[in-house]
């Protein structure tokens, strides 16, 4: 009998996110996007650095638009995966510019394909 094994991996708090699907806390609203390993690493980072998140349904959420603006500021800043889901935000905030958006995506997409290989 041929049996494959199936094995993943997910980022710390990714089972967090998918049991809190009904979870609405009071008051959190401005939600963070990404996939569920993206947006555990960004709750993690953002409760490491002093952000005070809830959850919307399976989404990490702040309360308020500035902390919402700082925090996505802090995961450009620092590169926490799923910061590309951002660009627009990002560019309206003027964390960054289109170019430099863009020249970091591309550092990001050929570090992957390292790493990959």
């Amino acid at each position: 009998m041929n049996q494959e094994v199936l094995r993943f991996r997910s980022s710390p708090g990714v089972f967090d996110l998918i049991g809190s699907h009904g979870t609405h806390d009071e008051g959190y609203r401005f939600t963070f996007s990404g996939d569920l390993n993206q947006m555990a690493q960004q709750k993690a980072f953002l409760q490491d650095n002093f952000f005070e998140v809830g959850q919307c349904g399976v989404y990490p959420a702040v309360k308020d638009q500035e902390t919402y603006n700082r925090a996505i500021k802090a995961i450009w800043e620092n590169r926490i995966e799923g910061w590309w889901n951002y660009e627009d935000k990002l560019i309206a905030l003027q964390a960054c510019t289109h170019e430099e958006f863009r020249a970091a995506l591309k550092i990001s997409c050929e570090r992957g394909k390292r790493e990959r290989a």
